[in-house]
């Protein structure tokens, strides 16, 4: 006796009906079916996630180097706005 190795694993989902709609297209103009079309956003979406958390995990472990040079760009720009500053008091006068 064999036993059948299912290499997928079933899942229900409710979609709006528009959703399935779009859905149904899509799959028609690429010829493929609903499910596979699903299985592939999903696994984008799963990439896309990931992506997302390596990039922000990657940005946390800068802060140090971004907060230096956040400070140096906010020193320039009040040393260059102080005279403008001066100027326009002056002007006031």
């Amino acid at each position: 006796m064999t036993t059948k190795v299912w290499k997928k694993v079933l899942r229900s989902v409710f979609l709006d009906p528009k959703v399935d709609e779009m859905l149904r297209q899509v799959a028609f103009r690429l010829n493929i079916s609903k499910g596979e079309l699903i299985r592939t956003y999903v696994e984008r979406g799963i990439a896309a996630e990931r992506e997302a958390a390596r990039a922000q995990a990657e940005a946390a472990a800068q802060p140090p180097k971004l907060l230096a040079i956040r400070k140096r760009r906010a020193a320039a720009a009040s040393r260059t706005e102080q005279p403008a500053v001066a100027m326009a008091a002056a002007a006031s006068d």
